[in-house]
């Protein structure tokens, strides 16, 4: 039986296959990363990997949140567009004991759902992958919702140019 090693990168960008950021604490390993194809871990935090993200697709990430808020309204646990050229669009959870946040990628959510044994909340993803969240089954459908809108908000302005 063949087993597969772990992938561990000291940086990550973030692609259009990436799923999730989850913030983590484990010796070196500072995020998890859920890709399409698998999970691959980073010593990087997760804040870093959003805001080079962010700055990849043109504006830091205090630029995005403070767009978001301005233009929706909305002012706790924005969503961000990441790089709109390339449909990225991420939108934060409750991350672990150490305060960060975690980020997941809108495109890739398939639905939420509430575990019917642990009651815990979950984000299934459109690969068939469930990762449960610190938040709850509400929450978790409100980050969603929002980031629909911002996703909404931005492709229509940008038509308009």
């Amino acid at each position: 039986m063949m087993t597969r090693m772990l992938e561990f990168r000291n940086t990550y960008s973030v692609t259009r296959n990436t799923v999730g950021l989850v913030a983590m604490r484990d010796g070196d390993v500072r995020t998890r990363i859920y890709e399409t194809g698998g999970s691959v871990f980073s010593a990087q935090p997760v804040t870093s990997i959003i805001e080079e993200a962010c700055l990849e697709g043109g504006s830091s990430l205090a630029g995005r949140l403070t767009y978001v808020k301005n233009k929706l309204g909305f002012k706790y646990r924005r969503p961000v567009p990441v790089n709109e050229k390339s449909s990225i669009y991420a939108f934060p959870l409750p991350g672990g004991r150490e305060g960060e946040n975690s980020w997941f990628f809108y495109s890739h959510v398939l639905r939420v759902e509430m575990d019917k044994y642990d009651q815990g909340t979950y984000l299934v993803f459109r690969n068939g992958e469930r990762v449960k969240v610190n938040a709850s089954l509400y929450h978790a459908k409100q980050q969603i919702l929002k980031t629909g809108r911002c996703q909404t908000m931005v492709e229509t302005r940008e038509m308009q140019v």
